[in-house]
């Protein structure tokens, strides 16, 4: 009996160990294509401005994949469109993209399996600087036909 007893309490170790060691703090797979669908511009906290995208500007999307690398193509006209390459960092939720020779850092949030990416600058304003925050909400979605 006291064998049995002393197998079970070393069995319970075993397990509630092995069940503490699991990572709990697992990040969803953002792996995939991310359409913009809303632009928000936020100053000192304050939404000061929402747009919707539609049309050809709707096809604005990020593809994040399994290597973390980032594609970001941003459609400035119907007929025409930019490419930004970068990186998905996933323990500081950033992504960093190159464009030209500058460097562009995205704060990655993801809210009810919506992709939030936020970015922040320094703009003038009645000759007094101020930080505008720019997010751009994002929807899973299919990759583009080429």
């Amino acid at each position: 009996m006291k064998k049995l007893l002393f197998f079970i309490l070393v069995a319970l170790a075993v397990t509630s160990i092995s069940s503490c060691s699991k990572d709990d703090n697992t990040k969803p797979s953002l792996e995939g294509y991310w359409y913009i669908h809303k632009e928000s511009i936020v100053i000192d906290g304050e939404t000061v401005h929402e747009e919707l995208w539609e049309d050809c500007k709707a096809e604005s999307h990020f593809q994040i994949k399994e290597d973390n690398s980032v594609t970001y193509r941003r459609f400035l006209i119907c007929n025409g469109y930019t490419t930004e390459n970068g990186v998905y960092y996933p323990d500081s939720d950033q992504i960093i993209l190159e464009h030209e020779g500058k460097k562009y850092v995205y704060e990655v949030e993801s809210v009810d399996g919506e992709l939030l990416l936020s970015i922040t600058a320094t703009v003038t304003s009645n000759d007094e600087e101020i930080d505008e925050t720019t997010i751009y909400h994002c929807k899973k979605g299919e990759p583009m036909p080429e």
